[in-house]
């Protein structure tokens, strides 16, 4: 699966970054030495710095989320950053994303796959005091099927705490993938 294969704009459009850039490829996923560097050289290649994106990969695929709207430098920031997360749908099952949830949290989601991706983009478009330790800090809801494989969902607390930010979500489901797009914005 490359990029060309999402309909990327939806999520564009959803996630209100218009310029956004997703750059995916097999030969970053994990089963292939030096596969870090790859992605990294790639970025660099493209003059961007590693602070205006978000890196995700599994065995099979790797890439990441660019937003060049994103001061380069000023990652530590968490105004209007970003995270991005991609699995293998059927590595993630319900006794696995309760690790990182209740049942409560879970029950909503549209799946198991869903609640764990957009946890993991959540958690790194926080930065500074907001980012919490833990996954199972982050409590996401309001979940909208856009359509039979999107979704959308909200960040509703940091640790128990309102956040200060908006956080929204986009996930969606492609082949036998599961990738989430978090948007967070002050």
């Amino acid at each position: 699966m490359t990029e060309a294969d999402i309909n990327f704009s939806e999520i564009k459009d959803l996630l209100q970054r218009p310029r956004l850039q997703l750059h995916l490829r097999p030969e970053w996923g994990s089963q292939h030495s030096g596969f870090r560097q790859a992605i990294k050289d790639d970025i660099q290649l493209k003059k961007f710095s590693l602070s205006q994106v978000s890196i995700s990969h599994e065995q099979n695929l790797g890439g990441y989320l660019l937003d060049p709207d994103i001061e380069a430098g000023t990652r530590h920031s968490f105004v209007n950053d970003i995270g991005f997360d991609l699995e293998i749908t059927g590595r993630v099952s319900r006794p696995v994303a309760l690790r990182v949830s209740n049942i409560d949290e879970l029950t909503l989601a549209p799946s198991a796959a869903s609640l764990w991706t957009a946890k993991e983009a959540c958690f790194k478009s926080l930065r500074g005091p907001e980012q919490p330790q833990l996954l199972s800090q982050l409590e996401l809801g309001q979940w909208q099927k856009k359509t039979s494989h999107l979704e959308t969902v909200q960040l509703i607390s940091v640790d128990g705490k309102t956040p200060s930010s908006t956080g929204f979500g986009v996930v969606i489901h492609q082949d036998n993938y599961t990738l989430s797009f978090f948007s967070l914005r002050s």
